[in-house]
């Protein structure tokens, strides 16, 4: 059994499992799904929010109304944000929108780091050492004209989901981070944007065939057990 299924089969979690028989061997491709919830804003903690457009002077918030998932496929190497977010203003609670806002981004490309964590490197894809990246998507307000998002290099990553607990007192706690270029009135803004949030893994049921794969591992067991007693 590999690390990845032992990671599965001990979280209980959380990933669609599609075997593959290759040479007499099993490739394992996984599509995770995590629940996007805020993170708080550095020491100052003036806002909690999961996207910041300072292009837009706006913050949004993934909870209180607003609920996103992140999708990742590490066979593809693709990653999704889809769902809705509340505009946030300072201070715990203060939304000053009554709707919610829609976000779609996607990142082509990127780096698999292993058990459901990725990163977004200038050495990946068409990421150039520049701004752009491989990361597009937009942010909408009901029937208003849709913001674009582009994506912006930070250095040698623009975009990382890691258990690492960046910012947190839990340094296990599953954070994304990843900067943005959103286009206003038709030029490509420089200014500071950036996803951060932190992140849950949602529990997905193992396929009938991955069942099938774990009760053939226990089967193979009881027969080497009862091979020895013989």
């Amino acid at each position: 059994m590999n690390n990845v299924l032992k990671k599965l089969v001990q979280t209980g979690a959380a990933a669609t499992v599609a075997m593959v028989a290759i040479s007499g061997s099993s490739a394992m491709a996984a599509t995770y799904k995590y629940k996007l919830l805020d993170h708080p804003e550095r020491a100052t903690k003036t806002h909690e929010y999961g996207l910041r457009v300072d292009a837009y002077s706006k913050y949004f918030s993934f909870e209180n109304g607003g609920h996103a998932i992140l999708t990742y496929n590490d066979e593809t190497f693709e990653v999704s944000i889809k769902g809705q977010m509340r505009e946030n203003a300072a201070g715990a609670g203060n939304f000053v929108s009554p709707g919610l806002w829609d976000v779609h981004y996607s990142i082509s490309n990127v780096y698999d780091l292993g058990g459901g964590f990725f990163q977004s490197r200038t050495d990946k894809g068409s990421a150039d050492g520049g701004s752009g990246g491989n990361g597009s998507g937009y942010i909408q307000y009901g029937d208003n004209a849709p913001l674009a998002l582009g994506q912006k290099n930070a250095g040698s990553i623009y975009f990382e989901l890691d258990d690492d607990g960046h910012r947190l007192a839990d340094k296990t706690a599953i954070v994304g981070r990843g900067w943005v270029n959103p286009w206003f009135q038709g030029v490509q803004t420089t200014s500071t944007n950036d996803f951060l949030f932190t992140a849950e893994l949602i529990p997905t049921p193992l396929p009938a065939a991955g069942w099938l794969l774990l009760a053939g591992f226990g089967g193979l067991g009881v027969m080497k057990r009862r091979r020895k007693k013989a």
